[in-house]
């Protein structure tokens, strides 16, 4: 999740949140497309737990459908499931640093003045084109929202935005040492032993592996017969260059003062244990500018940073419970959890079973763990549901399972299969002028053509 937040996400401290008034005026265009979508708004108020806190629902479908507003009801009925899952996901980051940042400000006791209240307002108006209160409260009345529920949704957003501003406004100036810091990059090497629920076991394992590096097994032996991250296990733990930026704060801190080559003391971060040791390390200042500007310069990115730095810590020591089943299935995969990912995909076909879309989800799992065959069974059982709900029909359905027939020899299936998707990209111009593109790198310039001849027309 952290990882999610470093690549995905957007800070929201740059001018007024405003979630609930954005959707309001784009309209929920979200509403009817996913299948899934009923399930949702029978569920719990809350999507997910951090710590303590609930990341409420409605607050997450506002996101959610301020998003997807940027499409047209065509280009979210044609959108793959998968970007759709990480629509959504990147909506429930949003939702989850806005309630981070609101208990902050409660905590610092951040208000919203009267002059502070009416500039958001004056900026609605314009953002909107709305002339004036009088219009906004017609236009809510006209939408059932309560003024004083607006109201109240707009104090909460600016005062989350007050705490992202009391943070950058905290942080302290950069130093000679955060300058270097900034400026340097480290090759580091490490072994990893996962901690879990099982932190005492790890802490004694990790200790272990120490005593027998220091007894004469070398690093790179000690990372293959321990080491537990597949990603760097097979480059003999090799992380590669590195800013300080990526890396943990807990191994940043170590890192960056550990001596080239020494093995560093087991290292706690949010994953588990860890022994690292800094391979290489090089500074690049430029040369055209002096300290003072330095400085300056790496004072305004800490000021950027401190949102997300302080969202991050906040989830290390409140953990993430994730309880919406869409949502819960696609962070279990994105958390390596595959198990729980596909039990998760299940419960969503018992769930909702008219829809193909967990069926397609599902055996995308099963091709990455190479369960080929039952992915052809999913896939198969999404074809079926989709051809008998026209309306849930997608593009990417078909292109799959057309593929894999046609990597079992099985012509009629493939071309079956590769029509049904030029029928469910129905007149949709991007989405047909895309499969044209497909199928001709999937070697079938004939379907291509009736793809293409559909587009002219």
């Amino acid at each position: 999740m952290l990882s999610f937040f470093r690549n995905h996400s957007r800070t929201i401290g740059w001018g007024i949140v405003v979630v609930f008034v954005g959707s309001l005026f784009t309209g929920t265009v979200f509403l009817g497309r996913h299948l899934m979508q009923e399930r949702r708004e029978k569920s719990a108020d809350a999507v997910a737990f951090v710590g303590k806190y609930p990341i409420e629902r409605l607050r997450f479908n506002n996101y959610l459908n301020q998003t997807l507003s940027r499409f047209s009801g065509d280009d979210i009925n044609k959108l793959d499931p998968e970007i759709l899952e990480l629509v959504e996901f990147s909506a429930l980051s949003q939702t989850i640093q806005w309630t981070i940042f609101y208990k902050g400000a409660e905590e610092k006791n951040l208000t919203v003045g009267s002059d502070e209240f009416e500039g958001a307002l004056q900026g609605l108006y314009r953002d909107y084109d709305v002339k004036g209160l009088k219009e906004l409260k017609a236009l809510l009345k006209k939408n059932n929202y309560p003024y004083k529920d607006f109201k109240q949704n707009l104090e909460d957003d600016l005062r989350s935005q007050k705490f992202v501003q009391y943070l950058e406004t905290h942080v302290p100036q950069a130093s000679s040492q955060d300058v270097t810091m900034a400026y340097t990059r480290i090759n580091i090497q490490h072994l990893l032993i996962k901690s879990g629920t099982a932190n005492a076991m790890a802490a004694a394992k990790i200790r272990k592996i120490q005593g027998e590096i220091a007894a004469g097994l070398s690093f790179e032996a000690a990372i293959a017969k321990y080491s537990e991250d597949p990603k760097s296990n097979t480059k003999q733990g090799k992380l590669g260059w590195m800013s300080t930026q990526k890396i943990t704060p807990e191994i940043a801190k170590v890192a960056y003062s550990l001596t080239l080559k020494r093995l560093s003391s087991p290292i706690k971060s949010p994953v588990g244990y860890h022994l690292i040791r800094v391979l290489d390390r090089a500074t690049l200042i430029p040369p055209t500018l002096n300290i003072t500007q330095l400085k300056d310069k790496v004072h305004k990115d800490m000021q950027r940073h401190a949102s997300q730095e302080y969202v991050e810590s906040f989830i290390r020591q409140n953990p993430l419970l994730v309880v919406d089943p869409i949502l819960k299935a696609y962070n279990a995969k994105m958390s390596g959890d595959i198990p729980s990912a596909i039990g998760a995909y299940q419960s969503q076909i018992s769930n909702v079973p008219t829809s193909p879309i967990p069926h397609y989800l599902l055996a995308k799992l099963y091709l990455q763990t190479h369960q080929r065959a039952l992915a052809i069974q999913e896939l198969q059982k999404a074809s079926l549901k989709a051809q008998l709900n026209k309306g849930t029909d997608f593009i990417a359905l078909h292109l799959l399972l057309g593929k894999l027939y046609k990597e079992d020899g099985d012509n009629a299936k493939k071309q079956s299969e590769y029509r049904q998707a030029i029928t469910a990209a129905g007149v949709h111009g991007p989405s047909l002028s895309a499969l044209v593109q497909q199928l001709k790198k999937l070697g079938e310039p004939t379907l291509a053509k009736e793809a293409e001849a559909k587009l002219k027309h």
